[in-house]
């Protein structure tokens, strides 16, 4: 029985292609859509699983706000699958890597990051010389580093651009969160 139309074999083709029309669905669409609905498929789907209009079901998830900085989006999906069966499959190991990414955002330094992004923009010879404090507001190189440091003032985390803009890392303190 389906949670919407009672048992599927009360409903004749002519509900079915006024349903088609009212939805704007191909026939056939509508029809496996109502057929995967039928299968044993709770009204309340479990936390973060949602179906789309397609048929098929995703995972969403709101980034927390502390970590907005970094994750540059408010809301992150992956695709579950297209029947409620293979989605409560996928469902534990699509958490699990979402929330072990949230873990490594959340103990990720500024220095970690700041040293990566060097690396990634300047290079390797730039990443030694701001890990070793070795560079003078005289030098040419000081100048390189503000400018990465403008060019990522509103995509990275105030840290960051801090440690950028002093072309020299910190060390973030010791705490019981990075122990």
């Amino acid at each position: 029985m389906g949670p919407l139309l009672g048992p599927l074999s009360s409903v004749s083709a002519s509900d079915l292609s006024g349903l088609a029309g009212r939805f704007r669905l191909p026939l056939v669409m509508l029809w496996q859509t109502l057929l995967s609905m039928d299968h044993k498929m709770p009204l309340k789907l479990p936390r973060y699983m949602f179906r789309r209009a397609n048929g098929s079901f995703r995972y969403k998830r709101n980034v927390p706000k502390d970590l907005r900085t970094v994750i540059p989006k408010a809301t992150v999906y992956r695709q579950l699958g297209n029947t409620y069966h293979d989605a409560l499959r996928a469902l534990p190991k699509v958490h699990a890597e979402i929330e072990a990414l949230f873990d490594l955002e959340r103990r990720t330094t500024d220095e970690q990051r700041a040293t990566a992004l060097i690396r990634e923009r300047l290079g390797e010879r730039y990443q030694s010389m701001f890990i070793d404090g070795a560079v003078d507001p005289e030098w040419p190189e000081f100048d390189d580093f503000q400018e990465l440091a403008e060019d990522v003032e509103h995509a990275v985390p105030k840290g960051v651009v801090r440690q950028l803009r002093a072309a020299s890392s910190t060390p973030a303190p010791m705490s019981l969160s990075r122990v």
